[in-house]
């Protein structure tokens, strides 16, 4: 981390992966951009592996200029609501919602993790990493969990979750954060921010099903 502070890295990120057992960096551009030339010279002694990534995550959400919506599955675009009787309905029959039942903080490695979003829709994966960094136009956003789910644009924000014994519940324990979506999507990674680190920040509190 002080090597891409100190080489003003640009929209990467950095995280200890279990399952590799060595420190990842994944950059948003590919070697041959000289945004992070610096950088990627500086680590090159290191030998590091070269996947062709593609890089999202969530805007700020302190910055005015966004617009925020609730998408269903298959929506294209935003669907303006008046306040009075309800006559068109966002949650539909073939979109059960799932109950949730509690909130969890992930605390192992490998624990099976999934999300629902807008554009992949439900996707699952495995915890790869805790502690996780992302560089983003100068600012550092730390501890956030990496997993190797599949997510893509539109899917930020998304609630990540885990499925109760039964399959009839879940357990919330984070939004999806953003992520990097290699070529043949074998080496993805999504970045989650924990629901407890949300829930220190804010005064919300989730409403669960009884």
């Amino acid at each position: 981390m002080q090597l891409a502070k100190a080489k003003n890295a640009y929209n990467i990120f950095l995280y200890v992966d279990i399952k590799l057992d060595n420190v990842v960096i994944y950059l948003s551009q590919s070697e041959n951009d000289n945004i992070n030339k610096e950088f990627i010279d500086a680590i090159m002694p290191y030998n590091p592996r070269k996947p062709c990534p593609t890089h999202y995550e969530t805007k700020e959400a302190w910055d005015t200029s966004n617009k925020f919506y609730h998408y269903s599955w298959g929506t294209e675009e935003p669907t303006t609501y008046f306040i009075g009787q309800m006559v068109y309905y966002s949650v539909l029959n073939q979109y059960i919602e799932l109950r949730m039942r509690n909130t969890t903080q992930v605390s192992s490695h490998s624990v099976h993790s999934c999300k629902s979003g807008l554009t992949t829709h439900v996707t699952c994966g495995y915890v790869r990493a805790f502690n996780g960094i992302a560089i983003d136009n100068g600012l550092f956003k730390i501890d956030l969990i990496i997993t190797d789910m599949h997510s893509y644009h539109g899917d930020s924000g998304d609630p990540v979750y885990f499925y109760s014994e039964n399959l009839d519940s879940v357990s919330i324990n984070g939004i999806l954060f953003g992520g990097i979506q290699t070529t043949n999507s074998s080496n993805d990674i999504t970045a989650i921010l924990p629901l407890d680190i949300i829930l220190s920040q804010v005064k919300i509190k989730p409403i669960l099903s009884l």
